[in-house]
């Protein structure tokens, strides 16, 4: 398991699109997305600077929390995740039809690196909840991660997913 480490980001252009999506259909919808986006940056000759990510959006921490692992369970058959999937820029792109431009937002962010499957992510996110309770720390109503590597080429136990929570 990783630490938590506190860093701050500049801001980053990106091109993403907004979807939602139950827990068990992301790995299809970000498939879709960073396909679609791949394609339009390819078209139109816009290189990405950093590795894909997705922003969970209007997150509410305090429920998420309080629910319990079966709870948790069977969210992740009704619950939709309101996301912004992308590839960051170095300069700002005009996105079309359900691409759009938008940014990464400059700040403080708590991080820890994942390292396995994704389905076990959430133990990331345990560890960085312990860190932010512990710290009294009042964090924003979103989270961020980003992936380092390939699943369609890297075994799961080697997966990398660097997770980010912003705050104030």
């Amino acid at each position: 398991m990783s630490k938590v480490d506190v860093i701050e980001r500049e801001m980053e252009y990106t091109l993403e699109t907004k979807t939602e999506s139950v827990t068990f259909m992301m790995p299809m919808v970000f498939g879709k997305a960073y396909k679609t986006i791949g394609e339009y940056m390819e078209n139109k000759k816009i290189e990405c600077v950093s590795a894909p990510f997705v922003r969970y959006i209007n997150v509410n921490w305090e429920e998420v929390n309080k629910m319990s692992k079966f709870m948790m369970f069977l969210k992740m058959f009704t619950y939709k995740w309101n996301m912004l999937i992308g590839f960051p820029l170095n300069e700002k792109a005009e996105g079309e039809g359900e691409i759009t431009s938008g940014v990464i937002p400059k700040g403080k962010y708590l991080k820890a690196m994942h390292k396995g499957p994704y389905k076990k992510v959430g133990e990331t996110y345990a560890l960085l909840t312990e860190y932010i309770i512990e710290n009294n720390i009042k964090i924003k109503n979103e989270s961020m991660e980003i992936y380092t590597n390939d699943p369609r080429t890297t075994n799961k136990e080697d997966l990398e997913t660097i997770v980010l929570i912003p705050f104030a």
